[in-house]
């Protein structure tokens, strides 16, 4: 059984290209087995059904060549009627080739559908449908046997708007005998894609995104070439995500159009959203950090509007499965409505969202995304989730003479990283919140040669990069005072493996819980060798590292996380421990300059930390 692991609490950010509808592509497929010649179908989606498809065209006596987002169908000698039971099985959308084959064979031979894990979908309205159209059906030992002296138009009112059966149908009346017509007929764009790629083959066909759709049967329909729609459940899903998580992406290739309403309840949810001529910009705001990036697509309608966001979700979550239609009134109340459900909530203008404050571009540095990203990483980690001071939650940016200082601290240890900055770089001294920085770190994704300009003010910080901005409020207060500490002497010099000491360091937090106070205790000894012991409830271990001392022996106690937190930062093969006695700070920091981290020690007699 394959399963999905997903780690949360990232902003989504990117740029994606929307793939072609699933819900198009496959009825097109079997649409192009009516063709008296070769079918190309653009901007198809790489996807399981698809391929499902291919197999059932090729058992039918199709021709098919699939290539990267384009399929070429020739159909010329599909005189095939039965699709075998395992294809049949794999998607429960193959019923969707009765219709065509009756079509080209008057006969056909197929299973019961399967390939869906939300329980059976009933195909009654696909065979009441064509019984109306002259095909006799008999169900016997779990396969369907049909066929027709001819296809022949029909009055079809459909029970409820079903997408499959008004397709199928469709497929079955286009070369039919006579005028089909379909009422309570599927409205959504599918269906019309089907239309215009039937249409385009020879087909005459109107009315879809009506309630009524009128087939007059054509004797013959030609190849054709037709690119399909893009996938709006796939856009639909790509925004309620990137809003639900304050991302931002660039959703391309898609139809606006498909989109409104989704647009419109994302407006309604907080997101503002203003819509131009040849771009959206989404911008997504908690007057703390506020994130806007700007996207490329199609004027819908110019406006703008905004709504309670978990409201919103909430709704959209829990209606059905279905179309969804959205309407505002003047006074700015919106109206959801699908299926049998109608909500009426309460929304407001655009105009009255909050919006990114306007930063001066004066004082301001440039680096490489990828370096902002690792210097995040190097340093967050030490910052503090006690709110009652407010200044140990953000980290420290100080630029000075070129190099980008960042630290960070909580009480119980200080992480400080240096980086050399390239061209000029306008001295300041900031506190950035974690929580900006978190979000940053999860929205970048540019490497080395991609760069990132920000810009400072007295109250914000503004990160500019591609075509998306961050900005938030500063911390107000003066930083605290950390060079005494990091110029302390020290009586004892450590030099280990880095590697090594983490992993020793991790098999010892085995025996540790969240709840447990007792350290990793070290002692250093004059043969050159590093003992460590950890001794709880659940057990006890020792170990030992070879290592390169200079100064006196020690033995003091650690919080094992501090010290792991510390390691998997640091990069060098090899790493300089420095000590003055047991009750004093523990540093790590190497020749260059370019990292320091300081470690409070643990009393080894008392076990707290």
């Amino acid at each position: 059984m394959s399963k999905l692991v997903i780690n949360g609490g990232r902003p989504l950010c990117g740029v994606v290209c929307i793939q072609g509808a699933k819900n198009s592509v496959l009825p097109i497929m079997a649409a192009a087995l009516l063709a008296d010649g070769e079918c190309v179908i653009e901007n198809v989606p790489d996807i399981s059904d698809l391929h499902s498809a291919v197999e059932i065209l090729t058992a039918l006596g199709a021709k098919t060549v699939l290539y990267k987002n384009r399929i070429v169908i020739n159909s010329k000698y599909a005189a095939g009627y039965e699709i075998p039971d395992t294809l049949m099985r794999k998607m429960r959308s193959s019923i969707m080739f009765l219709g065509a084959i009756l079509s080209v064979s008057k006969r056909a031979k197929v299973s019961f559908p399967g390939g869906c894990d939300i329980g059976n979908r009933p195909i009654d309205l696909h065979l009441s449908s064509l019984k109306k159209m002259n095909v006799e059906i008999t169900d016997a030992y779990g396969y369907l046997d049909c066929s027709t002296s001819g296809l022949k138009g029909a009055n079809i009112t459909l029970s409820f708007p079903s997408v499959g059966a008004t397709e199928n149908i469709m497929l079955a009346a286009v070369k039919a005998e006579g005028e089909t017509i379909i009422n309570n007929a599927a409205k959504e764009p599918e269906i019309m894609d089907l239309q215009n790629f039937l249409n385009a083959m020879g087909g005459k066909v109107r009315g879809a995104g009506t309630g009524e759709i009128v087939i007059s049967g054509v004797k013959k329909l030609h190849g054709a070439d037709y690119r399909i729609i893009p996938d709006r459940i796939v856009a639909s899903t790509y925004l309620c995500a990137v809003a639900a998580t304050r991302g931002n992406a660039l959703l391309k290739d898609v139809n606006k159009e498909h989109l409104s309403v989704v647009l419109s309840l994302l407006r309604d949810a907080g997101c503002k959203i203003d819509v131009y001529a040849d771009s959206i910009k989404l911008t997504a705001n908690d007057l703390e950090i506020g994130i806007e990036t700007i996207l490329d697509g199609e004027v819908i309608e110019m406006g703008r509007i905004a709504i309670e966001a978990k409201l919103f979700n909430d709704i959209v979550r829990k209606l059905p499965n279905s179309e969804i239609f959205i309407e505002t009134t003047p006074d700015y109340n919106t109206i959801i409505r699908c299926e049998k459900s109608k909500f009426v909530i309460p929304s407001k203008s655009g105009e009255d969202f909050t919006e990114l404050p306007q930063i001066e571009k004066e004082k301001s540095i440039e680096l490489s995304q990828f370096s902002l990203k690792e210097i995040i990483r190097q340093t967050i980690f030490s910052i503090s989730d006690n709110e009652n001071n407010k200044l140990m939650t953000g980290e420290l940016f100080e630029v000075k003479d070129g190099v980008l200082q960042v630290v960070s601290l909580d009480g119980h240890r200080i992480s400080l990283r240096n980086l050399a900055l390239k061209g000029n770089a306008s001295n300041v001294s900031v506190v950035v919140p974690g929580k900006t920085l978190n979000d940053l770190s999860k929205i970048i994704t540019g490497g080395v040669d991609d760069m990132v300009t920000v810009y400072f003010t007295d109250r914000h910080i503004l990160f500019e990069f591609e075509n998306t901005i961050v900005v938030s409020r500063l911390l107000e207060g003066e930083y605290f005072k950390i060079v005494q500490m990091l110029s302390m002497d020290h009586k004892i010099k450590v030099r280990v493996n880095n590697r090594e000491l983490f992993d020793c360091i991790d098999r010892a937090s085995i025996l540790m819980r969240e709840s447990d106070k007792k350290p990793i205790v070290v002692s250093i000894k004059n043969d050159n060798r590093m003992y460590l012991k950890v001794d709880t409830m659940m057990g006890s271990m020792n170990e030992e590292i070879e290592i390169t001392k200079d100064g006196e022996e020690i033995i003091i106690g650690f919080n094992p996380r501090f010290l792991t937190d510390v390691l998997k930062v640091i990069d060098d093969e090899d790493i300089f421990i420095y000590m003055r006695d047991a009750k004093s700070p523990c540093i790590i920091r190497d020749d260059a300059g370019t990292y320091i981290y300081v470690v409070l020690p643990v009393n080894i007699n008392a076990g707290a930390y």
